[in-house]
Order: C-alpha cells, then structure tokens, then sequence
C-alpha cells in the first residue's frame, strides 16, 4: 500500500504539471454596438387630475365629478371606459399655505387617469383640441413606445447590427495588427435592450394649449421624435 500510494502521488503531480504546461489559445474580445431610431407607433396620454377640501367626503365627490368629465371629453373621441384607466388614485393630508404660511390643513384627492392611443399628430390634435375646451383643472402628459410587435422587431435588428459590428472591428483590428482569426469561442449577450418609454412632455391646463395654435387660432399640435434604442453583443475570437 505504501508503493501504490508514492506511485499515486508522482502521477498526480506529473498530469498536474502537464496540465500546466498548456497553453491557452490567444483570444480577441470585441464588444459590438447595435442602434436604430424608431418612430414609436404606441401614445400613453396620462390624464391628471386633483381636488381639495377639508372635508373628505367633498375632496372625494369633487374629485369624482372632474373625473366623469374627464371621462365624458374622452368618450366623445371614441374612447370607451374599458380604455380608460386609473392608474393612480390616493387622498392625502396636506398643509395649506397663505402667502408662504402654513394655515391650515385639507384633503387633496389625486387621480390619475391613462389610455393608449394609436400614434398619429391628429389624434394628439384632437386630444389638444377638446381639453383646450374644458373647464376641469388638469395636467396632460404624453408619452410614446413601441407595440410590442414592433418592440420585438426592433429588438431583433439592433442584435444583428451589434453582431455586424462586432465582425467588422475584429477584422479591422487583426487586419491593423496583423493577426489572424480563428473562430469564435463565445458570443456574451446578457438580454438587454435599451428600450424604454419617451416622455414627450406635459401640458398645464390651457397654458401650454396656447401656445399650440396657429396664427390663424386653429390647434396646431405636435409630433413625437423618433426613440433611439441601443445594446451590445460581446464576441470572443481564437487568433494566431
């Protein structure tokens, strides 16, 4: 037993040695970059509302009747209540102030109303148009996405491009130091897209809605810029 062990011990440490003595092939590791501009087909128009008062049960009931107005001017876009959302709806205690001094204290009943719409500068138009009318307190706010078709269309393309871009600065990088690509040991992608909502902007009241006529007093409206979205693909080449 005590032979079988000696002769244990010097194999280990020979395969040991061995295992050391290779060389791992040389690698290049090349981070591509994917990108596109898309024009989101998707509009999230947030609807904003709030009212106050010291009683609660009022705070509660004013806030109820802006939001059926609200409901009613949507409705009359074409807009049905299964498309209507509240996405947000709290009451709280809040300080009252006179003239930068803390007074009194009352309830304000907040609510936040959303639908999706199909993007279009007339639709935002009409949205524009009908809430220049209305004689409910309120804050608009825009913001535009993909569907998710196109999302995943998008997403499909920037990963190709990243890819392309990966191949083409490796062969510009073993061309520049005169090296030569093997083949690829491994492609990192960690399943991440750069691809979030955009917040076009908001409107206050009829503040902004001014400014959004032409001269003429017709309602001139605004389009949405193109959303960028971006990611990366990590590739790794054996090279001589």
């Amino acid at each position: 037993m005590k032979y079988t062990s000696t002769f244990i011990l010097v194999m280990s440490s020979f395969i040991t040695s061995n295992a050391q003595d290779i060389k791992q092939p040389a690698t290049l590791r090349v981070v591509g970059q994917g990108q596109i501009s898309v024009m989101p087909n998707i509009g999230v128009l947030n609807i904003q509302i709030f009212n106050s008062n010291k009683d609660f049960d009022l705070a509660i009931s004013g806030l109820n009747t802006k939001s059926q107005e609200i409901s009613l001017q949507l409705n009359a876009l074409g807009f049905n209540k299964d498309m209507i959302k509240t996405v947000d709806y709290r009451v709280n205690l809040e300080p009252e102030y006179r003239i930068g001094l803390s007074y009194d204290t009352v309830y304000i009943a907040y609510q936040n109303i959303e639908l999706e719409f199909k993007n279009n500068s007339e639709t935002i138009k009409r949205f524009i148009n009908t809430f220049s009318k209305s004689k409910t307190d309120f804050k608009l706010v825009f913001y535009f996405k993909l569907s998710d078709s196109l999302r995943l269309i998008t997403q499909n393309e920037i990963i190709k491009l990243a890819i392309i871009d990966s191949k083409e600065k490796a062969k510009l990088i073993s061309n520049s130091a005169s090296i030569q690509l093997k083949r690829i040991k491994d492609i990192d992608y960690n399943g991440y897209v750069g691809m979030h909502e955009y917040l076009q902007g908001s409107i206050q009241g009829n503040e902004y809605i001014r400014g959004s006529r032409a001269s003429d007093g017709s309602i001139v409206g605004f389009s949405p810029k193109e959303l960028l979205f971006n990611d990366t693909v990590t590739i790794t080449w054996e090279i001589e």
